[in-house]
């Protein structure tokens, strides 16, 4: 079976998000935050965490909390639908 890039991406995106919730909280990364301005074009910027939200249709503290417990994050990874919508 073949996997389309849109999915290799879902699947790597998912993945670093569990990695950097479970990472210690004096780790220089920081994912959570506004990103302020707009791109050249003149439009809002879109945030990293707004695809995952609409993948996993849960707002960002349940992401985290889930992503905190292996089991659970799991289980939200394997539940997304693959195909985008």
């Amino acid at each position: 079976m073949e996997v389309d890039i849109f999915q290799r991406l879902m699947e790597r995106k998912l993945n670093f998000f569990g990695h950097v919730c479970r990472m210690s909280d004096d780790r220089l990364i920081q994912i959570f935050g506004d990103m302020e301005g707009t791109n050249r074009r003149e439009k809002h910027r879109r945030e990293w965490l707004n695809g995952i939200q609409e993948w996993c249709n849960m707002d960002v503290y349940s992401l985290y909390t889930a992503a905190k417990n292996r089991e659970e994050w799991s289980t939200v990874r394997t539940s997304v639908d693959t195909n985008g919508h």
